[in-house]
């Protein structure tokens, strides 16, 4: 997936703007109430030597908008296109713009090509682009079989809606509503306001932070972290992953502002590129896990891993005619729930057990019988206390013959019962008290299968009070915005000044939902007090920490000082044979 978000932070540094394309013009612009459309021509495209470009400004509710593009890729391999607030400088810090919007590139050999993403997102002038850093691959954009620069001319479609109760509304109240809003946003204090920090986002890190929050929130796994044997790994040239995830999690303990996660990501071996590349959230929450795992061996937290999150499922074959079976029990850390054609989590968990019939040529050999008409399935037989379900939102389209996002409504509950799903005969795992589990965190991903934001909504007490982990920045919710509003479906709005309804699929929907065991929920979420991190740890956090702000204030003081060297006549005669010397 590609990373979606500003230019500036996908660039790494601000550049110098370079001077506006001379050859491009528009074509066409269609402009509603509180919808617009526009056609961007850039032509001699593959002859573009700027690094980034910039189209000619159009209007949108009487302001200068344009969009800024990196021909050649913003340090990757794919063009990268952005929507620019033209005259962010000159506008107050009160200002802001919410807005849904699209880039589209425009295929004119086959109009089913055309590459098309969306996303959302509130202009201000601290967010003044918003937009896709891996649009689409160079390689296909530049090859002339595939259609996109015909006569090398690239063509581009920009759609905007903008959304209500904003900037430039026509409402003087809502006007200065907004401008105390954005005044509040600016200096939110989320320590202050909800007694939690947010993580920074590096680039396209947002997907790792929502993992680490609900590992972080999970008392009894961030125990066992702070109780890992890490005195040897102070003295590595680079950092391990154990501890770089305790120092992390120290800091978003005691920190009052939101906490970097360079260390971790640099234990991972990643580098700057893989900060700006989306990866997979199961598979990066399996490496974290095995790695702490094999460090747990032969101490106190030895197992924690495998009793939070392992469960156990039997895969059989059973004759239907003759007594023979087949059975293979397995061991899982989470669990692929279906979403395209289900209606809720039951109805995907009733697809996981379902059976299917080995009959006709594909009848099932068995040694004693030959061959026999069998059933084939799956059955639970042991549910985690941590129950981590997957939710399959991207799927292989054999028409598109491409993978495409799921963003049909898919109902879960606050809480669950999966007594019927579990295997009760000949099973000797502990089965009273029964399967319910109580949601405690549900992940989001806001965007299409290219790329997108990834945000987590969590409840880190038994209390019922819900929290948006949205990287820096973290916010109270209702339960109705955690949970309801994560469905996905579609939503519908009333066009500005007009009787007339719009229909929009929703491309923010949760795609990883984690559920509590009821029974474990106090022992899991239980509040740690300070003595449980070894006085070790903390001992040189600290030191580590002052050493940093040493470091930081000698930066931001170094121009108060200069370095000089004086000059003494006896300097001179150092080296007497010489005709001169150096000080």
């Amino acid at each position: 997936m590609g990373y979606i978000g500003n230019a500036d932070n996908a660039d790494g540094n601000k550049e110098n703007e370079n001077k506006e394309n001379e050859n491009k013009e528009n074509e066409s612009i269609k402009e509603e109430d509180g919808e617009y459309s526009k056609i961007i021509i850039f032509k001699n495209f593959s002859k573009i030597k700027e690094k980034k470009i910039y189209s000619d400004t159009f209007k949108i509710q009487d302001e200068d908008w344009r969009v800024l593009m990196f021909p050649r890729g913003n340090n990757v391999q794919q063009l990268s296109i952005f929507i620019d607030k033209a005259d962010a400088d000159d506008l107050p810090l009160s200002w802001k713009k919410p807005a849904k919007f699209s880039i589209s590139v425009i295929n004119k050999k086959n109009k089913e090509k055309t590459v098309e993403r969306e996303a959302s997102h509130n202009f201000n002038s601290d967010a003044r682009d918003w937009g896709f850093n891996n649009f689409m691959k160079l390689e296909k954009l530049y090859d002339e079989k595939e259609g996109y620069l015909e006569d090398d001319t690239l063509v581009t479609k920009v759609e905007v809606h903008l959304k209500t109760n904003m900037m430039g509304g026509r409402s003087n109240n809502t006007l200065m509503s907004n401008r105390f809003n954005l005044f509040e946003h600016n200096n939110y204090d989320s320590k202050k306001e909800t007694g939690y920090v947010g993580l920074k986002n590096q680039g396209a890190t947002c997907y790792m932070n929502s993992l680490l929050q609900t590992l972080y929130h999970n008392a009894y796994f961030r125990k066992a972290v702070f109780q890992m044997p890490t005195d040897n790994d102070w003295e590595k040239e680079d950092p391990t992953i154990p501890l770089a995830l305790q120092r992390l999690f120290y800091n978003m303990q005691f920190s009052a502002n939101a906490c970097s996660t360079k260390e971790l990501t640099k234990s991972f071996g990643w580098d700057i590129h893989d900060s700006f590349t989306q990866h997979d959230v199961q598979e990066l929450n399996r490496v974290l896990c095995d790695n702490l795992e094999e460090k747990m061996k032969g101490t106190v937290s030895d197992g924690t891993i495998a009793n939070l999150f392992r469960g156990k499922t039997k895969k059989y074959v059973r004759c239907v005619n003759v007594d023979y079976q087949s059975i293979k029990e397995e061991v899982y850390y989470d669990i692929q729930l279906l979403v395209k054609g289900c209606k809720d989590i039951y109805e995907s968990f009733d697809r996981c057990i379902e059976y299917e019939t080995l009959e006709g040529d594909n009848k099932y050999k068995t040694d004693d019988f030959g061959y026999q008409v069998a059933q084939m399935g799956n059955i639970f037989r042991k549910f985690p206390p941590v129950l981590n379900l997957q939710l399959r939102r991207f799927e292989f389209d054999l028409q598109k013959l491409g993978m495409v996002k799921v963003n049909d409504k898919y109902i879960f509950y606050p809480e669950i019962d999966l007594s019927k799903y579990i295997e009760t005969e000949d099973n000797e795992e502990n089965l009273d008290p029964p399967p319910i589990y109580r949601l405690f965190a549900v992940l989001v991903h806001s965007g299409d299968v290219h790329g997108g934001h990834y945000y987590a909504y969590i409840r880190p007490t038994p209390d019922p009070q819900w929290y948006k982990m949205d990287d820096s920045r973290v916010t109270k919710v209702k339960t109705e915005k955690a949970i309801d509003d994560s469905f996905g479906g579609e939503y519908t709005y009333k066009l500005q000044g007009k009787n007339v309804k719009s229909t929009h699929k929703k491309f923010a929907n949760a795609y990883m939902l984690v559920y509590i065991k009821v029974s474990e929920i106090d022992k899991i979420l239980a509040e740690l007090d300070e003595d449980i991190i070894p006085e070790h740890l903390k001992t040189r956090f600290e030191e580590d920490k002052k050493e940093r702000e040493m470091k930081k204030k000698e930066r931001l003081e170094a121009h108060l000082y200069m370095n000089i060297k004086v000059a003494v006549k006896e300097k001179f005669f150092v080296h007497p044979n010489e005709k001169f010397d150096l000080i």
